[in-house]
């Protein structure tokens, strides 16, 4: 009886002991997650991380976990966070998991960030901020049917009146060249109260990819005063445009804007130097005409269209050596065209009889 009563005091003893022990680790573990927690709270994460991870050592609490994988994305230890945030199972992640994860492998740029960012749509749609980052993602990636899902999912289950979202599904519609839709994105922003340059200019690409000119140009000339003229791709378009509605001399001007401001970009240069030779030739002015035909040429040397428009400059000029000289370059450099299409056969026609002409009128 008495072996027994010894046997009965030491597991209470031994029991007692391990209460206390485990009293004493929570209170640890308790202790070292509040002085933590205020350090994070204070975005000093230096002096919250030891003390985070002396509470994993005795025990990985999910709080915990997840407070220590944020400060090592804050500190940018991505990889570390997302090995931090794996001790949890993935079936228990948190809205909260799922966009520390997509964060971290958006830095490292993975493609497991698509992965996360389109996650975290299925499960939480209303995550507005979320839902723009795939939008995008789609539209660089050219899925515009992609982006209109969700922002279509969004706008008609979560709210129809988010800035942002709208922005990138009238975007879609303008890439997808669906330009009447697009006008009516872009007005529907601006009825919302956005009036920036980028929507003022793309609502004038969509009006003009509806051959609505007098609109793209009011479009244009909006975000053209908006950017101060500063910005060369909106001086481009509202100077094509102004040449289009017969603004010639402030189409010019703004086209000859846009070279100061373009930089050496071959195909800015190309495309602005080619609009300015549109104008002049309306203009009748001829030699300016020419002039800048030739400039587009040096930023496109194969361009076997502006070696054609140089050669007819030419005719105008009435200077049949430069007449001829073009013609039979543009000949030259359509010969390397393997299968010619009708329309490029029907421009050797005019040249082969232009060259035939110059050399009849020289002998008479």
């Amino acid at each position: 009886m008495k072996n027994i009563l010894v046997v009965v005091f030491l597991f209470i003893c031994a029991v007692t002991s391990a209460n206390n022990h485990q009293d004493n680790s929570i209170k640890q573990i308790v202790n070292y997650q509040h002085q933590a927690d205020k350090f994070m709270n204070d975005f000093d994460v230096n002096n919250a991380i030891p003390l985070y991870q002396k509470a994993m050592a005795i025990k990985a609490s999910p709080t915990v976990v997840r407070n220590l994988a944020m400060c090592y994305f804050y500190r940018g230890y991505y990889k570390k966070s997302i090995e931090t945030e794996y001790i949890l199972t993935t079936d228990s992640f948190n809205h909260q998991d799922m966009k520390l994860m997509y964060n971290c492998y958006n830095n490292l740029m993975a493609d497991s960030a698509h992965y996360w960012n389109k996650k975290i749509a299925d499960k939480f749609l209303y995550d507005c901020d979320n839902i723009v980052k795939l939008a995008e993602y789609y539209n660089q990636e050219e899925m515009y049917d992609s982006t209109l899902v969700y922002t279509s999912l969004y706008n008609s289950k979560v709210d129809s009146t988010n800035l942002s979202v709208n922005r990138e599904q009238a975007y879609a519609y303008y890439k997808k060249k669906d330009y009447s839709v697009a006008v009516r994105e872009y007005t529907k922003l601006e009825q919302m109260g956005d009036n920036s340059m980028m929507t003022c200019f793309r609502k004038g690409l969509c009006y003009n990819g509806c051959d609505s000119l007098s609109q793209a140009y009011k479009y244009f000339k909006k975000a053209a005063e908006m950017s101060k003229m500063q910005n060369p791709n909106i001086l481009i378009q509202l100077g094509m445009a102004c040449i289009k509605v017969g603004e010639i001399d402030e189409g010019i001007d703004d086209l000859d804007l846009s070279l100061i401001k373009a930089g050496y970009n071959l195909d800015i240069m190309y495309t602005i130097n080619s609009s300015i030779a549109d104008g002049y030739l309306q203009k009748k002015n001829y030699k300016k005409c020419a002039y800048h035909l030739q400039q587009a040429l040096l930023f496109r040397p194969n361009s076997y269209i502006t070696i054609f428009k140089i050669a007819q400059t030419y005719g105008l000029i009435k200077d049949a050596a430069n007449e001829k000289k073009y013609y039979q370059m543009f000949l030259a450099n359509v010969a390397d065209i393997g299968k010619p299409d009708d329309d490029i056969l029907g421009l050797c026609k005019i040249a082969d009889s232009k060259i035939v002409g110059i050399a009849k009128t020289k002998f008479k």
